[in-house]
């Protein structure tokens, strides 16, 4: 039977809690968006901060996303299909089914516990680290709630095989200023003394006990970015097998080379060198800025550092750092604004 991770309500209460939420999962989608009432966001955050409180990690993030899909149907806007409120509803139900299966003692996959209650915080099962070199490839902030802000921090191994770990941090109360573990000006390597990996989907989340920080040398810089893919291809062969579990982020992280820039009036692309596009994210870019776009034709980075996501059947990646040897700066964080128009190739 597995453990409740919340405190504040019985397995009983919250289990109730979550067959009702099934309940009126299904009535919104037999409604279908069109016709669903003024007062089903109130309900989907109410349902969302109940699971929240009670560590339900996926769940709530699900009620949250919907919540947002709704809003965004009832003001007109375009950002959202009935195709993916539909599968974000099919989603949530789905979540709700593997909680009650977990709560039965028949979920034995380490990765869904994890995605369901936040388990990658137990050291249980987990591996051992001890001295694992690692260099920081980028950072993200987020929020989780009205209390809580977190530092997503991402390392790759000098000479590795790709692999991506993540190191989160807490950051409370929400109003105190964001400090990432590591400056953000100077390309960092870490030396992970002791710690463990947790059990989890990609990327790997790593918890460090003991550690010791200096700058990158060039070369070991050199030797992450010749990790990078540059088949776009085998990335969306790659990012289709990793969601082809449901229970999987959203978003697979990834390093990728291009080979040239192509955009039009409304979109950007990074091309291979099979002529294979991968689109940049819409949210990535806006007005007249051509900050990412000077850096990357430019200066001609050996890598970029990002997330893929799907939109529709449309693969989109959001830059999150620029690698380059080269550069003053090696590992550069975006500013993520771009615009511009044609092809550039290096």
């Amino acid at each position: 039977m597995a453990k409740l991770p919340g405190k504040n309500a019985s397995e009983d209460v919250i289990l109730g809690t979550v067959k009702n939420a099934t309940v009126f999962l299904a009535n919104l989608s037999a409604k279908g968006c069109l016709n669903i009432s003024s007062d089903s966001s109130e309900k989907l955050q109410h349902f969302s901060h109940a699971f929240r409180s009670w560590k339900l990690v996926r769940l709530s993030a699900l009620f949250d996303k919907l919540r947002q899909q709704l809003i965004a149907v009832d003001e007109n806007s375009k950002d959202y299909s009935d195709f993916e409120i539909a599968g974000t509803i099919s989603d949530a139900i789905f979540t709700c089914k593997a909680l009650k299966t977990a709560y039965k003692g028949r979920l034995d996959d380490v990765r869904v516990q994890t995605a369901l209650f936040g388990l990658n915080e137990k050291k249980a099962g987990s591996e051992k680290i001890d001295n694992l070199s690692l260099v920081k490839v980028a950072t993200e902030y987020r929020n989780n709630g009205k209390k809580n802000r977190y530092i997503d921090e991402f390392f790759m191994e000098p000479e590795g095989r790709g692999i991506i770990y993540r190191q989160e941090t807490r950051i409370e109360p929400l109003k105190a200023p964001p400090k990432s573990s590591l400056a953000q000006d100077v390309t960092a390597m870490m030396i992970a003394e002791r710690g463990y990996l947790c059990e989890g989907f990609p990327p790997r989340q790593i918890v460090v006990t003991r550690q010791s920080v200096f700058p990158a040398a060039l070369d070991i810089v050199s030797s992450v970015a010749e990790q990078a893919t540059s088949n776009y291809k085998m990335i969306g062969t790659i990012y289709k097998a990793f969601r082809s579990n449901l229970f999987a982020p959203e978003v697979f992280y990834s390093l990728i080379k291009f080979n040239a820039v192509y955009s039009t009036e409304d979109a950007v692309y990074l091309v291979d060198e099979h002529n294979n596009m991968l689109k940049i994210a819409d949210n990535t870019y806006s007005g007249n800025n051509l900050s990412f776009l000077n850096e990357i034709i430019y200066e001609k980075p050996e890598a970029v550092f990002g997330k893929v996501s799907s939109r529709g059947q449309d693969l989109h990646f959001s830059p999150l750092t620029i690698i380059d040897s080269t550069a003053s700066i090696p590992i550069k964080f975006l500013h993520k604004n771009l615009h511009f128009q044609g092809l550039m190739k290096f």
